[in-house]
């Protein structure tokens, strides 16, 4: 979630890229991590689409590094790889990922997978703002708004937090 009162730099992608490219020639012990970090230097320069094409391949990740690019696919509108990604949810974190996936492709299972990661870790922001939206627009606005007061002590009063307590009714 980016918050406007902190504008991040911008990306020199291509020298980031080659920085990397150079260590990755030097590396004896090669592997999948390269093509991650060269997804994600692609995902926050704003060009999700080429990164998620460079990871397309791999078909195991490191279960944050599959969470970081599940995220991207689900910015790129790439419901099905963000899916993939997250198929098999090890953690909390994981857990709300694939709400956040479910949610994006409209399919059913996002409610039970945002309950899934609370029940998991009761403080896990992501997973209790999903599961809030959810909520308010089912109408639920008080359980909506208990579950928003946790993602806000995590997170701090970013706007994704603030619209869905407006939107839940709340102050």
């Amino acid at each position: 979630l980016a918050d406007p009162r902190f504008p991040r730099p911008r990306l020199d992608l291509l020298a980031h890229l080659k920085r990397m490219q150079r260590v990755e020639s030097t590396d004896p012990n090669r592997d999948n991590r390269y093509r991650f970090y060269e997804a994600a230097l692609h995902c926050e320069s704003g060009r999700a689409a080429e990164g998620l094409d460079r990871v397309a391949p791999i078909r195991v990740f490191e279960p944050a590094h599959g969470s970081y690019i599940a995220g991207c696919a689900i910015a790129a509108g790439r419901t099905k790889e963000a899916l993939r990604l997250t198929a098999a949810p090890e953690d909390a974190d994981q857990e709300a990922v694939r709400g956040w996936a479910l949610q994006a492709g409209r399919m059913s299972g996002a409610e039970s997978q945002f309950r899934k990661a609370i029940m998991s870790d009761p403080t896990e922001p992501f997973a209790r703002l999903g599961l809030a939206q959810l909520l308010v627009a089912r109408g639920k606005r008080a359980e909506a708004l208990e579950l928003l007061g946790g993602a806000e002590a995590k997170l701090g009063p970013v706007p994704a937090v603030l619209k869905a307590r407006v939107d839940a009714g709340g102050p």
